[in-house]
């Protein structure tokens, strides 16, 4: 059974893009947090980012079903010590249903208001990061601390609740929280086993949604073999989803750090896949990284837009002019200008299909040759030797330099330092979840 089987909810709790804390499900359950009186602050994590709690702000969840079996796991730092009972709440419920701290021993506890005590274990290292895991199976509730089997007792109460991080039963804050870390928090509606518990603990590495095992893929250098080609190489890839908070996030999924910048307002909507950036004009996305031209000279871009005739640029390769790679709506062609210092080298065309979702992709080879694709099918080609490079640097989403800003919608948009292939190209416009999430858990679950 794979770790992704029955997950009702996962919070990786890493930076939402601006400095703040995400507050998104990664599963696409749409189970988002809500920040409370002015929620968190963001940590380093144990993976990628955390929250921290401040003494004054929580979060909270829509109401989970925990009816029958269902598991917790999450990981905590910097767990208040000498507090008084009940001081210091990870996962609570507002029917007095929790996880804890318990006592002034800095227990961990797990239950109901009234039969708290049935459930503790000394925690002798709180500063640091911590795994706690609760899973039920049948009336049986488990409890794991590192992946380790603390004690069990039992329990058949319906655990149906909304539930809140760093917050006291009832809602509201726990002051005693302040300097708390909590990361890495999944809820599932089946009972974990201790084998999937201890992958989670990963040897104190921890394991994160999607739950990609890398024992599955095959390195040479930076290169995949097998289906997951499309990972080879690659620079940037940019969800567009909602952040959790309802804007769209500007984070690079890739880890390459290419985070976005939201100029003037681009806000969310529907998307291909979850959510995409939606363009009224004035708006852009934007990062400081020059991305292309790439170092080897090829390249590739793919993306999705819906948009009008004549709506203004999709992609530009820099903040400022010339632009070496131009991609825009005008009049009825959609097009692509690779250019050097200002001068035009090639022009590749594109009947532009009006507000419709529509899949482009543009490859380059490192002797210049450049495909324009249109819904996985190549609709021009030709030599574009000599793409100039960009003195500013930038990419460029929904604008370019001297204006001309996008009235449509853009989603998916990636690019690799490589020509990818006609095979690759028509995989991400038959598949648009190819890369989201990213990286393409469906190729690596490990369903041992």
């Amino acid at each position: 059974m794979a770790l992704t089987d029955n997950i009702l909810a996962y919070w990786k709790l890493d930076n939402d893009g601006s400095g703040g804390v995400s507050l998104l499900d990664s599963t696409s359950n749409g189970n988002n947090l809500t920040n409370n009186s002015g929620g968190v602050n963001l940590g380093s994590g144990i993976i990628g980012g955390d929250a921290i709690g401040n003494g004054t702000g929580w979060l909270t969840s829509s109401t989970l079903n925990l009816s029958g079996d269902f598991s917790v796991n999450l990981w905590v730092k910097n767990i208040p010590t000498n507090t008084t009972e009940q001081a210091s709440q990870f996962f609570t419920g507002t029917n007095g249903v929790g996880l804890g701290i318990y006592g002034t021993n800095t227990y961990l506890g797990f239950g109901k208001t009234g039969v708290y005590n049935d459930f503790l274990q000394p925690v002798s290292y709180a500063s640091e990061w911590n795994m706690v895991s609760v899973s039920r199976n049948g009336a049986t509730i488990s409890l794991y601390l590192n992946a380790n089997l603390i004690t069990t007792f039992s329990d058949s109460s319906d655990f149906t609740d909304n539930y809140g991080l760093f917050a006291q039963y009832g809602g509201g804050f726990v002051a005693s929280s302040n300097g708390l870390n909590i990361d890495e928090v999944g809820i599932w509606s089946r009972t974990l086993s201790q084998a999937e518990i201890t992958r989670l603990y990963n040897n104190g590495s921890g394991f994160s949604y999607p739950f990609i095992n890398n024992a599955f893929i095959k390195f040479s250098g930076n290169q995949v073999s097998g289906s997951s080609t499309l990972l080879n190489d690659i620079l940037a890839y940019w969800n567009l989803d909602n952040d959790g908070s309802g804007s769209v996030s500007l984070v690079d999924s890739t880890g390459n750090n290419n985070t976005l910048t939201n100029n003037n307002g681009v806000t969310l909507g529907s998307g291909i896949i979850a959510g995409d950036a939606v363009f009224s004009g004035t708006q852009y996305l934007s990062t400081p990284n020059t991305l292309i031209p790439t170092t080897s000279g090829a390249f590739s871009v793919s993306f999705w837009t819906s948009s009008d005739l004549n709506s203004g640029t999709l992609i530009s390769s820099a903040t400022s002019g010339p632009n070496s790679l131009l991609i825009q709506n005008y009049g009825s062609t959609t097009y692509v200008q690779v250019q050097s210092n200002g001068s035009l080298i090639a022009q590749f065309n594109a009947s532009t299909i009006a507000n419709i979702w529509t899949h482009y992709a543009f490859t380059y080879d490192s002797s210049g040759n450049g495909v324009w694709y249109q819904n996985g099918t190549p609709v021009d080609s030709k030599n574009a030797a000599g793409i100039g490079t960009d003195p500013a640097g930038g990419f460029v989403m929904g604008g370019r330099w001297d204006g001309y800003t996008l009235v449509g919608q853009l989603d998916e948009i990636g690019i690799w330092n490589r020509a990818l292939t006609q095979a690759e190209v028509t995989t991400l416009y038959t598949n648009p979840s190819a890369l989201n999430p990213y990286p393409p858990a469906s190729l690596y679950y490990n369903n041992a």
